[in-house]
């Protein structure tokens, strides 16, 4: 970003900017004048420490953890019974 090609010492300005988005809202910015970069706060989601157990990655009753064929939009569960969506109902 600093360059100078008139060489008359007036160098751009540079800045790193951090958003913070929630749900595709903006919840936080900053601006830093300095050339670094900045490690990332990452807050994992509520089931994200559960889902990474051994237990929960077997267990068959996980809707995870079932067969999905996209082609034809079913889940298959350990017991080879199929589910499919049909309509959503009031």
């Amino acid at each position: 970003m600093k360059e100078d090609h008139m060489r008359n010492g007036q160098l751009k300005p540079g800045y790193n900017i951090q958003v913070a988005t929630t749900d595709q809202y903006v919840v936080d910015f900053a601006l830093y004048p300095n050339p670094t970069d900045f490690k990332q706060y990452y807050i994992p989601y509520t089931m994200y420490e559960k889902e990474q157990t051994r237990k929960h990655k077997n267990d068959p009753s996980k809707l995870a953890n079932w067969f999905y064929d996209e082609q034809d939009d079913y889940y298959l569960d350990q017991n080879g019974v199929r589910f499919s969506f049909k309509y959503y109902s009031r």
